[in-house]
């Protein structure tokens, strides 16, 4: 909470609800004062009276919730994104001959990483040729079995003069 120490706090819950505290935890991880918000927990609102010790004047608050806190840590630096070198780590510590051995060791794995970035655009490329083939030879199959069926139609009904229609 952002109240001095000075001043005594009253806090009391106004909500018909169960008790804050049971449902969402610890009330002085997530209020301080300001203009009320409309949050996920917009039902409860917290009634706060200030009493200041000099003058025994009440000030009356209100309360809102500031959302979750988030404790980041800076853990690695790369050069690029996800390739080339890593400038900073929080955990791994490197000596000058491994980083030596890392620097040579760099362009082969960037020519290794080529090549295997086009053979997979090869391989999405005949993946692709081999279902047009397929969609095709269906196609192709469906309508000789169209034409079949037209003939058999033609058979049985005796009209002659349709065959080169197919349905």
């Amino acid at each position: 909470m952002f109240i001095s120490r000075k001043y005594f706090c009253s806090i009391t819950q106004t909500s018909s609800q169960e008790s804050w505290s049971t449902k969402y935890g610890n009330i002085t991880t997530v209020i301080s004062f300001g203009p009320i918000q409309q949050r996920r927990y917009s039902n409860v609102v917290w009634a706060v009276t200030v009493t200041l010790p000099a003058w025994d004047y009440h000030t009356p608050g209100r309360l809102y919730e500031l959302g979750p806190r988030l404790t980041l840590e800076l853990t690695k630096i790369e050069e690029g994104v996800d390739e080339g070198e890593v400038l900073y780590h929080a955990y791994i510590s490197k000596t000058v001959k491994e980083l030596v051995r890392l620097r040579k060791e760099l362009p082969k794995k960037k020519k290794i990483k080529e090549k295997m970035r086009i053979r997979n655009e090869h391989r999405v490329i005949r993946r692709l040729k081999t279902l047009d083939e397929q969609k095709a030879k269906f196609e192709e199959s469906l309508k000789q079995e169209q034409e079949k069926l037209v003939r058999k139609h033609n058979e049985v009904t005796g009209n002659e003069e349709n065959d080169n229609r197919v349905a």
